[in-house]
């Protein structure tokens, strides 16, 4: 065959490979996101939530393709536990402690107690003899629950604790910073109503993972979540649900 002939052809059949080869398709990243306002919640038009969008963002910035349940707190447990669920973002807890590979935090929860502008607290001693709201069955403080002279008044959504506090039924309200500030977003209640939070303690939900789940790609997700945190992109997604 003609040299001049030969140059011509070899692009063309290295292209004919190329155009023939089977497409890879990205491997399939099943995550159980908790189903807790505003971290997962369940929505006509599919999921949304703090931990929903930065499991999906961690999972496409590492190249796996999310499939993301969001279920209750004991079935998301179980899921990771069973290897049903590939990764979750949730607190280091006793049903999931030595049964799954802990990972590194995703970001800062803070359990708060805040009052209204006018009245704002600064210690759990102000508080006794008061009204505080919370969310029933939920557990923020030790110490706050320990205390009986602290008078607790339960309800079931945030929002019936606020507009109580708002209306002056309540002295205070304690609960998760992030929950009471998308609450206020919803209702498009202006965050100078509450009075400067009293900070009780601060938590530290991590990437959890599955024993089913290889080293190389658990490295690859923990990666994509540190990218993600230095370029400011965690903090955006937090940002869209509370202010």
């Amino acid at each position: 065959m003609p040299v001049q002939l030969t140059r011509v052809l070899q692009p063309l059949f290295l292209l004919c490979l190329i155009l023939t080869a089977p497409i890879a398709q990205a491997a399939t990243l099943n995550i159980a996101t908790i189903m807790l306002v505003p971290m997962g919640m369940q929505e006509e038009g599919g999921g949304s939530g703090i931990l929903y969008d930065i499991a999906n963002e961690v999972a496409e910035t590492a190249g796996f393709v999310p499939n993301n349940s969001i279920l209750p707190f004991p079935r998301a447990a179980r899921n990771i536990i069973a290897g049903k669920a590939d990764m979750t973002i949730m607190f280091t807890n006793k049903l999931i402690e030595g049964l799954c590979v802990e990972g590194p935090p995703v970001m800062i929860v803070k359990n708060v107690i805040v009052g209204t502008a006018e009245h704002e607290y600064f210690s759990l001693a102000e508080l006794r003899g008061k009204t505080v709201g919370s969310i029933r069955s939920a557990s923020y403080d030790n110490v706050f629950e320990q205390d009986r002279a602290i008078l607790k008044y339960e309800l079931t959504e945030y929002d019936q604790i606020i507009k109580m506090l708002l209306a002056n039924r309540l002295d205070a309200i304690i609960g998760v910073e992030l929950s009471i500030l998308h609450t206020l977003k919803i209702l498009k209640i202006p965050r100078s109503k509450l009075g400067r939070p009293l900070v009780l303690n601060k938590k530290k939900p991590r990437l959890q993972f599955s024993n089913n789940v290889s080293a190389p790609h658990r490295k690859r997700l923990e990666e994509a979540l540190f990218t993600l945190n230095q370029s400011g992109r965690i903090q955006a997604i937090v940002d869209k649900y509370t202010r």
